[in-house]
């Protein structure tokens, strides 16, 4: 594991926020970003050391995943500026593994970078 990745699971961990109960300020955000992008489905995930865990959902069964199993993962992974956009998640490589891909034959996401503590953390809006 890399050291920004060190730190990047460390200042998610201090937030508290992983495997906390459903808060009407997060399901207000998942809302407005289905409506905004007009998609049957929205999520705010976090990406743990081996998974996805999902914060607040709309349109699926809340839980989490396999981190190797979540589009985020790949999302995190891209450069600040860099742009994944995928035009049929069911025949892409790199999400033929993700049991979720039907459901969804477009998607795009984009790394933003905000500041914390100790190193830049990344959070992917997802369309």
């Amino acid at each position: 594991m890399s050291e920004t990745e060190t730190d990047r699971l460390a200042d998610l961990r201090s937030y508290g926020v992983l495997d906390t109960p459903a808060e009407a300020r997060f399901d207000g955000l998942t809302a407005l970003a289905a409506d905004l992008f007009e998609t049957p489905m929205a999520v705010i995930s976090l990406i743990d050391h081996d998974r996805q865990w999902f914060k607040s959902v709309l349109g699926i069964a809340p839980g989490q995943t396999p981190r190797q199993e979540a589009f985020c993962d790949h999302t995190i992974r891209l450069g600040a500026g860099e742009v994944m956009v995928v035009p049929d998640a069911r025949a892409d490589p790199a999400s033929g593994t993700i049991p979720r891909s039907w459901a969804r034959p477009t998607s795009a996401s984009m790394p933003e970078r905000f500041c914390t503590r100790r190193t830049a953390m990344v959070w992917a809006p997802c369309a």
